[in-house]
């Protein structure tokens, strides 16, 4: 157990108490009584209710003592007496008598209100009373005052610490979890977050330390943790998104085509295969989808615009080319005979130019030669 000692520091309420401010005539504490005090009238009863320091340890308050260093006024007959009470989260604990009849020097009286359990922001609404009882009435020369020279709190508390230990052989944790736990509630009461926040803010300290990586890359893994919870994914797939945005971000290209990169990436190391070829069936896939064209077609387009590069040809050769591959297969006949059957084509288009070689406007209007070349 331990103590702590706290004395008023504001008024709640004077009554018929003077003079005002109460509590800077009576604060000084049992070390230093001034002979400055505050006069109950000697014709009435009378209540004034003070706030409290707060208190600046934190545990658990299990008991509050009041000392009052309190007279009554020497001259008359009648008695006069000093009760006191305080009040915790709005909750009096209950009027308590200092003493009945008080002398006619200052003398230190004292209660206590045991059995309590409060935390340490609960004691930060302590409040004290202190009440004036006795007899008021009669003639003048019989009245007396009643005076008070200071009011102190005596605050009884256990302490992390020794809360730790009880808890730590009571349950079987570490000293270190409940300790980092009540700091959690500590912190969480005075900054007003989560204890979640706080936990997380811990726990990448604590991991920084450990591990001896930046803050940074600490809340990065946490996120990618908790998004991947969250959502019911891979964490690598989180990871991928989380490096695919930094990437973005770093080198100002678009998330799409780091995403592309990344997917080409994995699929190469995958299957195999390499790179250049998973982009071409990916380019095939999306010109596909683009040009609402079969994946079919877009290979031919690809596999054309390959040869002519390859082979230094006109794309017009390549196509004819495919032509005659693609009806050889679908009529079953040889690239040969395809062949063959052009060249007499193109000696039928020789042979029909030369018989009109001066009529350009004949040739347009004859299309039969044109129509049979295209049909081979």
């Amino acid at each position: 157990m331990s103590e702590e000692i706290r004395q008023p520091d504001g008024d709640i309420s004077a009554g018929a108490w003077t003079t005002t401010p109460l509590w800077s005539k009576i604060n000084e504490g049992s070390g230093t009584p001034n002979g400055i005090y505050i006069v109950s009238p000697d014709n009435s009863n009378t209540t004034g209710e003070c706030s409290v320091q707060n208190p600046s340890n934190p545990g658990t308050y299990t008991a509050v003592q009041v000392k009052a260093y309190a007279r009554k006024s020497a001259a008359g007959e009648n008695q006069r007496g000093l009760d006191g009470d305080i009040r915790i989260n709005t909750n009096l604990q209950g009027q308590k008598t200092f003493q009945a009849d008080l002398t006619e020097n200052f003398v230190q009286y004292t209660q206590t209100w045991p059995g309590l359990s409060f935390s340490q922001s609960d004691m930060n609404s302590l409040q004290v009373l202190f009440i004036s009882t006795g007899t008021t009435g009669g003639a003048p020369a019989k009245r007396r005052e009643v005076h008070v020279d200071y009011v102190e709190l005596v605050l009884t508390y256990t302490g992390i610490s020794a809360i730790v230990k009880i808890m730590d052989s009571t349950l079987g944790l570490s000293e270190s979890d409940l300790r980092r736990n009540a700091a959690i509630r500590l912190i969480t009461e005075t900054i007003g977050l989560t204890e979640g926040i706080i936990k997380r803010m811990w726990s990448i300290r604590f991991t920084t330390e450990i591990l001896g990586i930046s803050e940074a890359i600490v809340r990065r893994m946490y996120s990618v943790r908790a998004l991947a919870s969250t959502v019911s994914i891979q964490e690598t797939f989180v990871r991928g998104a989380g490096f695919v945005k930094m990437m973005a971000e770093t080198i100002s290209i678009q998330e799409t085509m780091l995403r592309l990169a990344g997917f080409v990436k994995i699929i190469s190391e995958t299957l195999g295969l390499p790179e250049l070829s998973i982009r071409r069936l990916w380019a095939i896939r999306v010109m596909s989808e683009g040009m609402t064209i079969s994946e079919t077609s877009v290979r031919r387009l690809y596999g054309i615009k390959q040869m002519i590069e390859n082979m230094n040809i006109v794309d017009s050769m390549m196509r004819r080319a495919r032509n005659i591959r693609i009806i050889s297969e679908t009529l079953n006949i040889l690239d040969s005979g395809l062949t063959a059957f052009g060249g007499v084509i193109n000696i039928i288009r020789s042979i029909w130019q030369a018989a009109a070689p001066a009529s350009r406007e004949f040739e347009t209007e004859a299309p039969m030669p044109r129509e049979i070349e295209r049909e081979a």
